[in-house]
């Protein structure tokens, strides 16, 4: 289906760390006729200075990127408070990092394994202001809401916070990186503590993890394991 002459076309921008991925997805985009893609990045950081300097109708970003994360850019795109919609895409998405998009503004999540025709559905709907929510993504926001009323979740500047505990990155370091106050990171970090239950660094890092701040790092006895076995 294309888009009528009269009626503008929505400008797409591609935040995707998989050069192929992106590729095919750009050129599904610019076949359906209904979408112009104006760029694509694989770099955190250019995407939100592109969408700084720009406002395009739909943003398209891959939660698990090097560097600048996709969780970053949302927050960013929410600040600047322009109308772009933001279209979160996923291979594997845990509830904690589709919860925490949602939070940040996000308009619908895609999983990579979507067929093209399901990805057009959801973007032709999202432009409409009716977001196709797939049945898990709708328990995860049914169970958000339940969570929420029992226990406050982590608030932007905690989600940095949090990135680089699971960096293990020393308090004074992320209070230079995020221009937070050493004593601000402190308050962040007990308030972490309390939301994931754990206050060493193997919990930091699997809640990054969890929330798509950082890949998911295999501990060394788990990868000696499957080094082992695959010499078997």
């Amino acid at each position: 289906m294309i888009a009528p002459k009269d009626v503008p076309v929505p400008r797409v921008y591609i935040v995707e760390d998989h050069p192929l991925f992106s590729m095919v997805l750009a050129e599904i985009l610019r076949e359906s006729g209904e979408f112009d893609v104006v760029g694509s990045t694989t770099d955190g950081a250019v995407a939100k200075e592109f969408i700084r300097l720009n406002t395009v109708e739909l943003l398209l970003v891959d939660m698990m990127l090097p560097g600048v994360t996709g969780i970053e850019i949302l927050a960013a795109l929410r600040d600047l408070k322009k109308p772009t919609k933001a279209v979160v895409l996923s291979g594997l998405g845990s509830d904690e990092s589709i919860a925490a998009a949602f939070s940040l503004g996000a308009a619908d999540y895609i999983e990579k394994k979507s067929d093209p025709a399901e990805i057009l559905a959801t973007l032709r709907a999202v432009m409409r202001g009716e977001p196709r929510l797939s049945p898990r993504i709708s328990q995860v926001l049914r169970d958000l809401v339940r969570q929420n009323l029992r226990r406050k979740p982590l608030a932007e500047i905690d989600l940095l916070v949090l990135k680089g505990l699971a960096r293990n990155e020393s308090p004074k370091a992320i209070a230079h990186e995020i221009g937070l106050s050493l004593s601000g990171v402190y308050k962040a970090r007990a308030r972490i503590v309390a939301r994931i239950g754990s206050d060493d660094w193997t919990g930091f890092t699997g809640a990054g993890a969890s929330y798509g701040l950082i890949p998911e790092q295999k501990t060394p006895l788990v990868a000696a394991m499957k080094g082992s076995a695959s010499h078997r």
